[in-house]
C-alpha cells in the first residue's frame, strides 16, 4: 500500500507488527545518537559553569554593574564627558563599577581615567592580590588603548566603602573617547570573593 511518507510495507496478517524499512533504522539510530550527544554536552556545560575555577571574566560579568562612558576632546577648549550604566539581566550586581574620563585641561594632552569601585552588599570584598580593572578606550569607534588600573596593596573592600582607581592616557587627537571597563581576576583567582 501506499502511504504519504512513500512506499510502505504491509502489515503481516493478525496485526502484527509493522515492520521498518532500512532508511527508518538508520533515522531512529540517527536519532538515538544525537540524544546521547546532547545528554553529554549538556552535563559538560553543568560541570563546567560549576566548577570553581569557572571563567574569571564571566565571573566578574555576572557580579559586577559595570558602565559606559565617553568623553570628547577639543584641543584648546573644554571637552564634555557622559556616562551610562550597563545591568546584566539577572544579576543585579554584587559590586559596581564606574569608569570614566576627564578631557585634559587646556595645554594638556592627556585625559585623565578614573575606576570607582564600590560594594553595595553586607559582606566584605576580598582580593587576592587587589583589584584589577582593565578599562578599554575607544577613539571614534576605533580601538586606541587598554589600561590596567590596580592597587595590590588593597585587599579588602567593606560593605558601603568605595575605591577609587587612577590613571592618564595620551590622546591622539581630538574626537570622542570611549570606556569601557571590567573587573578581572589573574590566572586562576577569581575577580574577588565574598567573605562569608
Amino acid at each position: 500500500m501506499r502511504s504519504a511518507g512513500g512506499v510502505g510495507n504491509a502489515a503481516p496478517p493478525g496485526g502484527g507488527r509493522r515492520r521498518r524499512t532500512p532508511s527508518l533504522r538508520i533515522l531512529g539510530l540517527i536519532a538515538s545518537v544525537s540524544l546521547v550527544a546532547a545528554i553529554v554536552a549538556i552535563s559538560a556545560v553543568s560541570r563546567h559553569t560549576g566548577a570553581t575555577g569557572s571563567s574569571l571574566a564571566l565571573r566578574a560579568a555576572a557580579d559586577v554593574s559595570a558602565n559606559h562612558s565617553s568623553f570628547t576632546y577639543v584641543p584648546g577648549g573644554q571637552g564634555v564627558a557622559v556616562s551610562s550604566r550597563q545591568y546584566h539581566k539577572g544579576a543585579p550586581g554584587i559590586l559596581t563599577l564606574d569608569v570614566y574620563g576627564m578631557p585634559p585641561a587646556p595645554g594638556d594632552t592627556s585625559a585623565t581615567i578614573y575606576a570607582d569601585l564600590s560594594n553595595g552588599t553586607g559582606q566584605t570584598a576580598l582580593f587576592v592580590d587587589g583589584p584589577l580593572v582593565v578599562v578599554t578606550v575607544t577613539h571614534e569607534g576605533k580601538p586606541y588603548r587598554q589600561l590596567t588600573l590596580s592597587q595590590p596593596a588593597v585587599l579588602s573592600l567593606d560593605p558601603a566603602h568605595l575605591l577609587k582607581l587612577q590613571a592618564f592616557v595620551p590622546l591622539d587627537g581630538a574626537g570622542t573617547y570611549e570606556l569601557s571597563a571590567d573587573l578581572v581576576g589573574v590566572g586562576k583567582n577569581p575577580a574577588f570573593k565574598l567573605r562569608h
